[in-house]
């Protein structure tokens, strides 16, 4: 196979009927059949790692966004389970701020379970990796420690969200609802 490059600052368009002609006046049978500009080729070699990329991608933040309603629904059960305990707590003098603190502190305490859990199963899963990934080993620390880092921050923010108002429940009524 043969293949001819042309730098050029004209557009494709314009070279490929005299390219064609000067290819056939030194060789009439020669095949002038697949044409594409540089910057096409290089799109279409990255093409399927970038579409596995975007798809990745995609089940990684659908995955990310599970994650997130599963600690917020879980907090939020817990907190509705434990409203007659805040209440007692806060009409003995707990502070809005330590039953905040209460919240978070337990939903963190399984998101780090979890992210041990998933750093266990990253590290054992890296020879299945290896052949898909580009310019970064499978057990890349940064890479890890970022992935970690930003669920821990989306499980503080779905631990946040129900802690508040766990925070603004009003003693009195906590303890004659139950």
């Amino acid at each position: 196979t043969l293949f001819l490059f042309i730098r050029t600052t004209a557009r494709r368009e314009e070279l490929i009927v005299p390219v064609r002609e000067a290819l056939r006046s030194v060789d009439p049978a020669v095949p002038l059949d697949d044409i594409a500009s540089m910057e096409d080729r290089l799109y279409a070699s990255v093409a399927q790692p970038r579409q596995w990329a975007t798809l990745l991608g995609a089940f990684a933040a659908a995955a990310l966004g599970l994650a997130a309603v599963g600690v917020f629904g879980m907090l939020s059960y817990m907190v509705s389970t434990r409203r007659r305990e805040i209440g007692v707590r806060m009409a003995i003098g707990a502070q809005p701020r330590r039953i905040v603190q209460m919240v978070v502190r337990s939903g963190l305490a399984h998101a780090v379970i979890g992210s041990v859990l998933g750093l266990a199963a990253a590290l054992i899963g890296t020879r299945a990796l290896t052949s898909v990934l580009y310019d970064v080993s499978p057990g890349d620390p940064a890479t890890l420690g970022l992935a970690t880092l930003a669920l821990l921050v989306v499980a503080l923010f779905a631990c946040w969200l129900p802690a508040r108002p766990a925070a603004a429940i009003d003693p009195l009524e906590a303890i004659r609802h139950e």
